[in-house]
């Protein structure tokens, strides 16, 4: 995988999607904030909300976490990841 170009690596982990912790999540829209496709939202008096179908797997809702309460939620299919490479 070291050698594999910038595109090629998204395109290999384009399945990324995030899974909350609601137990460390303080709700302060972080997520929502750096969303690009506008997955992620966070309804008044709930734990954030992260519409899968809406998501591009970007991962910035993950990395953005100032509380790390988002973990990623891989995709099982060894399949899809082997056409991927």
């Amino acid at each position: 995988m070291g050698f594999a170009s910038r595109a090629q690596k998204q395109r290999m982990h384009a399945d990324v999607r995030p899974t909350l912790n609601p137990k460390r999540c303080t709700r302060c829209g972080v997520c929502v904030e750096v969303c690009p496709n506008r997955a992620a939202t966070l309804p008044p008096n709930e734990d954030p909300h992260y519409d899968l179908e809406l998501c591009i797997g970007c991962a910035q809702c993950i990395a953005a976490c100032p509380e790390t309460a988002l973990k990623i939620l891989w995709n099982s299919d060894s399949n899809r990841f082997r056409k991927s490479s």
